[in-house]
């Protein structure tokens, strides 16, 4: 009795091994194995690499989250103000720059364009009205009517007393006429 059983060609021929038996099947075997080998090398490497980005872009995460807790607490704070003192700014403190744009934004009409927006504490004449910052506001508008409509919403405004318009003048180019104005107004 044979001790092992040989399904190959040969043994059933009785003949020789065939080319293909002797070179191409342990080269295949062989071909597969490799494929097998550099493809789990690979997946390797992309999951170490998957990890990584994992990694940054959780870190990231936790920078935003901070990020947004340190706003959440400094928003907390600014709104924080009671008995109606949150719309008004002290004379001789610092201007809250966030509120005040916040409601010019709000409240520019349309067609409205600013150039310029300044704080200033005006020189004193002895009135107690005039203590206190005042706002230069400096822009260009299509029309005359935006400009008082600007007036207006600013007269509604409870950061704002005392609305002026120092001057308004008609700018006229080749291609279009524009308003230029320069407002005043004294904060509360």
């Amino acid at each position: 009795m044979k001790e092992s059983i040989n399904l190959l060609i040969e043994d059933q021929a009785g003949g020789e091994r065939e080319h293909f038996q002797v070179l191409i099947l342990p080269g295949f075997a062989l071909l597969l194995l490799a494929v097998i080998v550099v493809g789990s090398v690979l997946k390797a490497q992309r999951v170490a690499v998957m990890k990584q980005e994992v990694e940054g872009l959780s870190k990231q995460r936790e920078g935003l989250n901070q990020g947004i807790v340190r706003f959440a607490s400094f928003a907390s704070v600014e709104g924080r103000n009671t008995g109606g003192q949150r719309d008004r700014i002290l004379p001789g403190s610092p201007v809250v720059w966030s509120q005040l744009l916040r409601e010019l934004g709000q409240r520019l009409p349309g067609k409205v364009w600013l150039t310029h927006v300044e704080s200033y504490t005006p020189k004193s004449t002895g009135s107690s009205e005039a203590n206190g910052k005042e706002l230069r506001i400096t822009g260009i508008a299509s029309f005359p009517n935006d400009v008082e409509k600007l007036l207006s919403a600013l007269e509604e405004s409870t950061l704002w007393n005392d609305v002026r318009l120092v001057y308004m003048q008609k700018v006229h180019e080749p291609s279009q006429g524009y308003v230029e104005f320069e407002v005043t107004t004294r904060l509360k």
